[in-house]
């Protein structure tokens, strides 16, 4: 769900969790007027970005569309239009036309979204520092904020009930950490590694406090997820699958994880100040609670049953720079 204006280059690494779902012309324009009757399709094109669904960027004569096919999990579709619901008064999203389970012709659950303009934060960061930058940070804080105040009185997966609402599925286990470094494929790819981590995570129960109960997270707060205007200005935020009930440290982790351009130290300063202005005043620990909170991320990339080289060389890498941060 990208501009059709904005830089496509992948963020690496490349590799996909799910096989992207080829849909010939013919099921794209079932799938487009089973949503949009009037339409006629004149164009498609797969985005370059996102690892899990697939994501068909449509040209058509009642305007531009994107077409989403859930193929990691059809349950996907259900969870994103209640995401939708919940918090589209909250923060911007591409508006939601409509979700199936799947059809005859689209044996895929799918769902129809408008497209949005505007260009990636990734294509921003990478035209370099600029004022448009510093007020597309203030603006994220500021949406992170706002997703704060959607509270939940536990921790985990969040899905659709069968009236439309959103539940909150506990965590399946007590201790992600322990499970993934004792009982995962990451405790042999991390090697030497994994017992300093294991020491860091202890020390780090006890030494930094979460200042917030569970809220709405995003789940994958990157910069190929959130569209900007010319202003500076959010258009959307994309790709709300790995939405969750947690807290904001994770979406903050992720949207300043390096990728190989650095940030300027403006942005973080304009992201703090847009939570702020939303109603939230992080408390000092909050670079380490968001480094901390990444680092599950990184750890759950590590333990894949699979084998992917690029993917398990970048979690290391991100893996040992958080160490190298937050070292005694």
């Amino acid at each position: 769900m990208l501009s059709l204006t904005a830089s496509n280059r992948d963020e690496q690494p490349t590799e996909r969790r799910s096989p992207l779902v080829d849909l010939n012309r013919q099921q794209l324009q079932d799938a487009l007027r089973s949503f949009v009757p009037s339409a006629n399709l004149v164009s498609h094109s797969v985005a370059k970005s996102g690892r899990s669904n697939t994501n068909y960027v449509l040209e058509t004569s009642e305007g531009n569309f994107v077409l989403r096919v859930h193929a990691r999990d059809p349950a996907l579709g259900a969870k994103e239009r209640a995401l939708h619901e919940h918090c589209r008064r909250l923060v911007p999203l591409a508006p939601l036309l409509g979700t199936s389970a799947g059809s005859a012709s689209v044996p895929h659950a799918h769902s129809l979204l408008e497209f949005v303009e505007g260009d990636t934060l990734e294509a921003v960061i990478l035209a370099g520092a600029s004022e448009r930058l510093e007020t597309a940070a203030c603006n994220l804080g500021h949406a992170l904020a706002q997703l704060v105040t959607c509270q939940f009185e536990q921790m985990g997966d969040l899905s659709a009930d069968t009236d439309g609402s959103l539940v909150v599925r506990a965590w399946p286990f007590d201790d992600f950490e322990q499970r993934v470094l004792f009982e995962s494929p990451a405790a042999g790819r991390l090697g030497s590694l994994r017992d300093e981590v294991w020491s860091l995570l202890n020390r780090a129960r006890h030494r930094y406090q979460h200042a917030t109960g569970p809220h709405l997270v995003h789940g994958d707060f990157n910069p190929t997820n959130l569209l900007i205007a010319d202003d500076g200005e959010v258009t959307a935020i994309l790709d709300w699958e790995f939405a969750h009930s947690g807290n904001l440290w994770a979406d903050i982790g992720n949207l300043l994880r390096h990728r190989g351009v650095p940030l300027p130290g403006s942005f973080t300063v304009r992201l703090l100040e847009g939570l702020n202005d939303g109603g939230f005043k992080p408390s000092k620990d909050w670079h380490a609670l968001s480094l901390l909170a990444d680092l599950s991320s990184a750890l759950e990339f590590l333990s894949s049953p699979d084998d992917r080289p690029q993917t398990h060389a970048h979690a290391l890498s991100q893996i040992r720079g958080t160490l190298a941060a937050l070292r005694e």
